[in-house]
């Protein structure tokens, strides 16, 4: 997704332990997404969002998920979009990536996630 600019969109949004992730996460916003993760509150990445990922996204999340530091709670993946699904599907990383049920939709944040 792109904005009227022609950049690439990304957003992230925490709502307390649960982080919200929009747009493409590719290799121009991994860096970004991959800072957000690092947040020891954050316990939870809700995908339904995401409009685009590649591998750069997932090395992320599997960076994300498996090299956490042992003090903080596990990392589980709620919601991924089809995209999503497909990339950790491809990957075969569906076993390690998907996580339990995501919350509710109305205790998501409001807007377009």
């Amino acid at each position: 997704m792109t904005d009227s600019g022609g950049r690439t969109y990304f957003r992230t949004a925490r709502v307390g332990t649960c982080l919200y992730v929009s747009g493409e996460v590719d290799q121009g916003a991994a860096p970004q997404f991959a800072a957000a993760l690092t947040d020891p509150a954050v316990q939870t990445v809700d995908l339904a969002g995401v409009t685009f990922i590649d591998s750069s996204g997932l090395r992320v999340l599997i960076e994300a998920k498996t090299q956490r530091h042992p003090a903080a709670k596990p990392l589980t993946i709620h919601q991924p979009s089809p995209v999503v699904q497909r990339l950790f599907k491809l990957a075969g990383m569906e076993l390690l990536l998907l996580g339990d049920p995501a919350p509710h939709p109305a205790d998501r944040p409001a807007g377009s996630y």
